[in-house]
């Protein structure tokens, strides 16, 4: 019995990544235009030289956050809270943003495969998850990387399912599996400060599962009955 990842659709980058916005442009230029002013009228060099260590020091400064997006602000080291949307200020050097949270509703597609249900029959599952952070202080400083989180979380709940439901419970009751994994996948990730928003199920390769285990119980049914006449004496005239 395995489980894999397929793939995980998420846009959570878990550290800081290098973003270029307008802002940091003009505050980089400006000081290097003014530097290169004094240089020209006074025949320094160092004009120029201390206009582009300033932009470049001042041009860390501003961030800009998309819509959907909340940004945690660390001072050396200790939280101090959410930033975003919009244009937001940090200290140069001082603080740094650890985490970009993604608010949006996230897609997370994951499978069980060759996993034994409660009557020894390996049947593959597809499943895609749909889910959003409602906690991004929490979600960001509390786990390490929630998105393998609850990539892992509703791997755990799909093969749980799995494993204590019949072949043919599983064909059969679709709509009743999808919401016993909802409601367990729920209790799982109320604690990494994520909101369930819905589940689909596919039962792949399952009915083939289902077909050759009724052609197997047929067949030994077969040599069960062939067996029984020999023994009682009769021509076994049987058809399967």
């Amino acid at each position: 019995m395995s489980t894999s990842l397929i793939r995980t659709r998420s846009g959570v980058p878990a550290t800081e990544m290098p973003r270029v916005n307008v802002v940091s442009a003009a505050v980089l230029i400006t000081p290097v235009l003014l530097g290169a002013l004094v240089t020209w009228l006074t025949f320094n060099p160092v004009g120029v030289i201390v206009g582009l260590i300033l932009g470049l020091l001042l041009s860390q400064s501003p961030k800009v956050a998309r819509q959907w997006e909340r940004a945690v602000v660390l001072r050396l080291g200790k939280y101090v809270g959410l930033r975003g949307p919009g244009l937001f200020w940090i200290i140069p050097f001082v603080d740094s943003i650890s985490a970009w949270v993604d608010q949006r509703v996230i897609t997370t597609s994951f499978a069980a495969e060759e996993t034994l249900t409660s009557d020894t029959v390996p049947v593959n599952v597809d499943a895609v998850l749909f889910w959003m952070v409602y906690d991004p202080e929490k979600a960001a400083l509390e786990v390490q990387n929630y998105p393998q989180a609850v990539s892992w979380a509703a791997q755990t709940a799909l093969r749980d399912i799995i494993g204590r439901t019949s072949l043919t419970d599983l064909l059969r009751g679709r709509e009743r599996i999808e919401e016993e994994l909802q409601k367990l996948i729920d209790e799982l990730l109320q604690v990494l400060f994520v909101f369930f928003v819905m589940i689909a199920v596919e039962m792949a390769g399952a009915d083939k599962r289902s077909h050759a285990s009724s052609c197997f119980e047929d067949s030994r049914a077969f040599q069960l009955g062939v067996d029984f006449c020999h023994r009682i004496g009769v021509d076994a005239q049987l058809n399967c």
